[in-house]
């Protein structure tokens, strides 16, 4: 759980309740690279991955229907999923997962093994809260695992959805895979306006002073 973090609550107007939000996400931003931390926002493992494609884009999934139909409202929808299944399925599955991230995925990342990073991943994303956010978005996860594998199987070292979805990245440092994945988004008709085309910021966040650019890290206001 973040700190300091809320959003609003199912319950009514008034009410509101802690936010699940690790705030992976701005730590991510502000120190770029691949990132394990814990969930008291503590930084565990940082690594950069140099040379790194990246392919971002949002699948047609039936949970996009509902949310701008407003069938389903972000706030039911994240306190049924994230503060009940996801929690239970961790609850069950903590050890799997502790044992991936420890085992496999902090080793390959001091290893530079971008291959091994994303196949702990793959089997991360098959347990706890990560099952529970694929499958929110029909057919037990289904259009989403699609994606993931397929993006595997044309040889992406990293595939996964990024937070709750829908959205799905690729992450490789071979520019043939890179080609391919995008063939493959062109011929099953997915719109460039869903696709985003970049690559992984190894600085993070920065900001230009008098002419000067300079990290996030560096600035008074992340030292308290």
């Amino acid at each position: 759980m973040g700190f300091l973090a809320c959003e609003e609550s199912p319950i009514g107007a008034d009410y509101l309740l802690p936010a699940f939000e690790t705030g992976i996400g701005a730590m991510a931003g502000v120190n770029g690279g691949w990132i394990v931390a814990s969930d008291d926002l503590t930084m565990v493992y940082r690594v950069p991955l140099p040379d790194t494609k990246a392919i971002i884009f949002i699948p047609d999934v039936a949970s996009l229907e509902d949310e701008y139909t407003g069938k389903e409202t972000s706030a039911e929808s994240e306190a049924e999923l994230l503060l009940r299944r996801a929690r239970f399925l961790d609850s069950m599955q903590a050890g799997a997962k502790a044992e991936l991230v420890l085992l496999d995925m902090i080793p390959a990342m001091i290893r530079g093994d971008l291959k091994k990073i994303g196949d702990a991943l793959f089997d991360i994303s098959y347990l706890g809260s990560k099952r529970a956010e694929c499958e929110q978005h029909g057919a037990f996860g289904t259009p989403i695992y699609s994606y993931i594998n397929t993006f595997r199987g044309i040889g992406a070292e990293i595939a996964g959805m990024s937070s709750v979805g829908p959205t799905i990245f690729a992450l490789t440092q071979n520019q043939e895979t890179y080609d391919k994945i995008m063939q493959y988004l062109n011929d099953q008709g997915v719109p460039e306006s869903r696709i985003i085309e970049t690559k992984v910021d190894n600085m993070g966040g920065t900001i230009t002073e008098n002419g000067v650019e300079k990290s996030f890290m560096n600035d008074n206001w992340l030292k308290g």
